[in-house]
């Protein structure tokens, strides 16, 4: 599993048109808009005048796909993907490293097309967003009931014969200072339990979305040349990633680094949905 690099940026509808890269323009496929996200493959086709644009080849005979070595690359990681579905194309992702500031791509990378190409459900990222905001919440508000506010044992005036409204406390809920009818009792935990599936689910959503809004970048490895805090800030600002960057798989000497900053935060890769959707 390859190291992922995530911007944290907002969810834009306009992100799911077709993108393609002509050197260091990025084109609009007229062709892909309005489609599917697993069609958008197929509209991809080499061409002697663009090379970065490559045609998808599908080995349907051993349920595995391989994809056409580019021109201009040293490698191409091709696997076999679990479960494929002959009718969808495979996607393809830019292999890069962060051994040093110049953007350097590597290959290619086959990724499964039911992870990073799901159909957009915004209803089920949100579903995923209020369940991790509020699973870990814990309400400390405390409002004190008639019982527990300090006085009101005498009563304020007889039963009968003044003509006033009967009481027998003070610190009834309807009195100035009284207790609160009905208040918070805290603590109170807001946790519940999501079904798996759809956390699962809003993870293949979000990695869609990420990989359609280039915002989702693929290392060799995180392993970086020094621990200086500089490094990776040039990094991030020479490859345009932005102020937030999500580093997952993390290991030495990465971790010095985010003790030192505030704008990223470290996540560990997980085999299963558990912590992150």
């Amino acid at each position: 599993m390859f190291p992922v690099l995530s911007r944290i940026t907002g969810i834009s509808t306009r992100a799911f048109s077709c993108l393609t890269t002509h050197g260091n323009k990025t084109v609009l496929n007229s062709a892909c808009r309005g489609r599917p996200l697993s069609s958008w493959s197929c509209h991809l086709k080499a061409s002697p005048a663009c090379p970065c644009l490559i045609q998808w080849n599908k080995n349907t005979s051993n349920r595995s796909y391989s994809s056409e070595q580019a021109s201009g690359l040293p490698m191409i990681t091709s696997r076999d993907l679990l479960h494929p579905d002959p009718t969808v194309e495979p996607i393809q992702a830019w292999l890069e490293t962060i051994n040093s500031l110049e953007d350097n791509k590597l290959g290619l990378l086959d990724l499964h097309p039911h992870v990073f190409a799901t159909f957009p459900r915004l209803d089920i990222l949100h579903r995923n967003v209020l369940w991790q905001r509020n699973y870990k919440r814990i309400s400390m508000a405390k409002a004190k009931s008639r019982a527990e506010v300090r006085g009101g044992g005498k009563k304020p005036w007889r039963q009968k014969g003044t003509g006033r409204a009967r009481h027998g406390s003070t610190r009834s809920p309807i009195w100035i200072g009284g207790g609160k009818a009905l208040g918070p009792r805290g603590p109170r935990s807001y946790w519940y339990v999501l079904p798996e599936k759809i956390r699962a689910h809003g993870l293949r959503v979000a990695l869609t979305v990420k990989y359609t809004q280039d915002d989702l970048h693929i290392v060799d490895s995180l392993d970086i040349p020094s621990a200086d805090p500089g490094y990776l800030q040039d990094l991030c600002k020479e490859r345009y990633w932005g102020e937030s960057v999500l580093f997952v798989d993390v290991r030495e000497p990465v971790c010095l680094f985010d003790e030192k900053q505030k704008n990223s935060s470290l996540s560990k890769m997980l085999k299963r949905c558990r912590s992150t959707f």
